[in-house]
């Protein structure tokens, strides 16, 4: 069953849609063929609720709502998108653990992880931070975000903190970051149990900047030819960058 009012409402914000310049009162009722008090009682409701917005020339356009729930469908989207690709990536190494990270203003976000096993989810991560100078995804932000994104990371992170303790001087960590430039990866061996391999990978867009990281974990004992692991890793970082670009 249909309900008349309903329908006239979503026939209001599809006029509104379909003219950039927005419609007044008389345009949108001579469009919706319907009375202007009905088209007005219905249009000021959708301008309470942020479906329509109105201005100050009484001129209707699409409302803020409108954008943000297309943006939060396209950011789900994605999400998904993102995490069925990690998945896969995981079924290839079902011994590994992975973490997927990104760089808010301040702290390295944990987004997605993966624990070792072959029956393990995707698990997303809400409110979970890395800190940047124990984990390999730390040191790809340091190697490959530029200076200004790195402000507030510093900040909040002091080096003396942690970092000094970890690596026993800001020069060994600053080597560490060099190579992990020149390497187009990240390995933290002096932090790391020598029975296991850790390796961080960049997730880059189509000009280089980088997005995200893929933290890669696993016992050596477990650990399939390691060429092949990079290959692996590589090609679905590009998956997973071609997502964004």
């Amino acid at each position: 069953m249909k309900i008349q009012s309903i329908e006239r409402a979503i026939e209001i914000l599809r006029h509104v849609s379909e003219s950039p310049e927005g419609l007044k009162l008389k345009d949108l009722a001579e469009r919706c063929k319907l009375n202007k008090t009905t088209v007005f009682n219905l249009a000021e409701t959708l301008v309470m609720e942020r479906m329509l917005h109105k201005t100050e020339d009484s001129i209707y356009h699409t409302g803020s709502l409108i954008e943000e729930m297309a943006q939060k469908s396209r950011g789900d989207n994605k999400q998904k998108k993102t995490a069925e690709l990690f998945a896969e990536l995981h079924e290839l190494h079902p011994e590994s653990s992975m973490y997927y990270t990104e760089l808010g203003e301040a702290e390295i976000w944990g987004r997605m992880s993966i624990r070792s096993g072959r029956e393990a989810k995707t698990e997303i991560l809400q409110d979970t931070t890395l800190n940047p100078y124990l984990t390999v995804c730390g040191l790809l932000y340091f190697a490959y975000m530029p200076e200004e994104r790195l402000c507030g990371l510093k900040m909040k992170n002091p080096f003396d903190y942690k970092g000094l303790e970890a690596w026993g001087s800001e020069k060994a960590f600053k080597d560490a970051i060099a190579l992990s430039s020149s390497r187009g990866y990240s390995e933290t061996p002096q932090l790391v149990d020598p029975l296991s391999w850790k390796v961080g990978i960049p997730v880059r867009k189509e000009d280089g900047r980088l997005m995200a990281t893929i933290t890669f974990g696993i016992t050596r004992s477990l650990m399939p030819n390691q060429e092949k692991a990079f290959d692996d890793l590589r090609s679905y970082a590009r998956k997973l960058a071609s997502l964004y670009n």
